[in-house]
C-alpha cells in the first residue's frame, strides 16, 4: 500500500473500532450505557466507556515513560562499552536517579499504577503498561541490575 492508502485503511479500522466499543459494546450488556457496573459488590453507576478509555490513556503514557527509560538506561550502557562519559551520561544516570526517588517515594509502585487501579480490578502486572506479562513483572530487578552494571563500569572509567 501506498502512504495515502495506507492511511486510509487506518481510518477506517479507527471508525470500526470506535462504533464497536460504543455500540456493540453497549447492546451486548442490556444496559444502558451509563449504568455499568465496575464490580459487582458495589451497586454505584459509573461511565465504562470512560475507564476504558482513561486506562488506555494511562496504559499510553506509562509505555512511552517506560520506553525512555529503558532508552536512557540502555544510554549509559552504551556511554560504557563504547568509552564515552559526558554530561550527557551524568544527565541520563541522574534521570534515573530521580525515577528511583520516585519509586522509593510511592513504596517502589509506580504513580502511574496507582492512577490506573482507580479504572481497573485487574490483578495482573501488566495491567498499567502495554508489556508482556514476564517483562512488565520483572521490570523493576531486569532494568535495576542493567543500570547498576553501567553504573559501576561508568564510575571505573573515570577513575
Amino acid at each position: 500500500m501506498d502512504g495515502r492508502g495506507e492511511s486510509q485503511f487506518n481510518i477506517i479500522i479507527y471508525y470500526f473500532l470506535i462504533y464497536y466499543l460504543l455500540f456493540r459494546y453497549n447492546q451486548s450488556t442490556n444496559q444502558p450505557p451509563d449504568t455499568y457496573r465496575d464490580n459487582q459488590l458495589t451497586n454505584q453507576p459509573i461511565n465504562q466507556m470512560s475507564h476504558i478509555l482513561k486506562l488506555c490513556i494511562v496504559k499510553s503514557i506509562h509505555t512511552l515513560i517506560w520506553i525512555f527509560m529503558v532508552a536512557v538506561i540502555f544510554y549509559v550502557l552504551y556511554c560504557d562499552i563504547s568509552n564515552h562519559v559526558s554530561i550527557l551520561t551524568w544527565i541520563a544516570v541522574s534521570i534515573v536517579a530521580f525515577e528511583g526517588i520516585v519509586l522509593a517515594a510511592f513504596k517502589m509502585t509506580c504513580p502511574l499504577t496507582l492512577l490506573a487501579r482507580k479504572f481497573s480490578n485487574s490483578t495482573t502486572d501488566n495491567f498499567d503498561i502495554y508489556l508482556p506479562l514476564l517483562i512488565a513483572r520483572y521490570n523493576k530487578q531486569i532494568f535495576t541490575t542493567i543500570f547498576v552494571c553501567g553504573l559501576i563500569i561508568v564510575f571505573l572509567r573515570i577513575l
